[in-house]
């Protein structure tokens, strides 16, 4: 007899085994790259609209855009989105030169190969709900270009539910109290 040692031979039962875990460590990473590249192509997407839209409308910045719902690329390939959100701010409107926009886009429809295409470029939306704020400089500089409006009290400040208490309770209106603290203002 030698003195060499034979290395047992493996059982098939873990070989098996071995080909499952190998399987499910393969499509974790695969789900993974999904994942990221999904993500990816929605950042690179939102980049683009933003810097489209600056261009089109004469913003001073790029506006916030997010194109809401997983995964984008399938919303993206079928040319309809779920949700998009839109912010823009330091928007000059008539006599105004700070608002601020948000808003919320719901069924957009926007075919890829328009949008890929040189040709124009139509975006249908068939709800679209949001909010203007007024910056404060020019709610005081409208006031005192008017001059002749009386005003009583004016408050300019940030807003808490603490504060929209104490404006009904002097004497404002009880619907206040139904509003979003992030958006009021007294």
């Amino acid at each position: 007899m030698s003195d060499r040692s034979v290395a047992p031979r493996p059982r098939a039962g873990s070989r098996t085994a071995l080909r499952v875990k190998r399987t499910v460590a393969t499509l974790a990473v695969l789900a993974a790259a999904a994942v990221g590249i999904d993500y990816g192509a929605a950042a690179l997407t939102e980049g683009v609209v933003a810097r489209q839209m600056r261009t089109q409308l004469g913003l001073a910045d790029d506006p916030s855009v997010r194109v809401n719902n997983f995964p984008f690329l399938y919303q993206a390939i079928s040319g309809r989105y779920r949700s998009v959100d839109v912010t823009a701010d330091h928007i000059a409107v008539g006599p105004l030169r700070d608002v601020q926009v948000r808003s919320q886009l719901r069924d957009v429809r926007a075919p890829l190969s328009e949008m890929l295409g040189d040709g124009p470029r139509t975006v249908r939306v068939r709800e679209v709900e949001g909010t203007a704020r007024i910056g404060a400089p020019d709610v005081e500089r409208l006031i005192r270009e008017a001059g002749d409006v009386p005003v009583d009290k004016l408050y300019i400040d940030g807003m808490d539910a603490d504060g929209l208490q104490r404006a009904v309770d002097d004497g404002a209106d009880p619907a206040l109290l139904t509003l979003d603290p992030a958006t009021a203002v007294r």
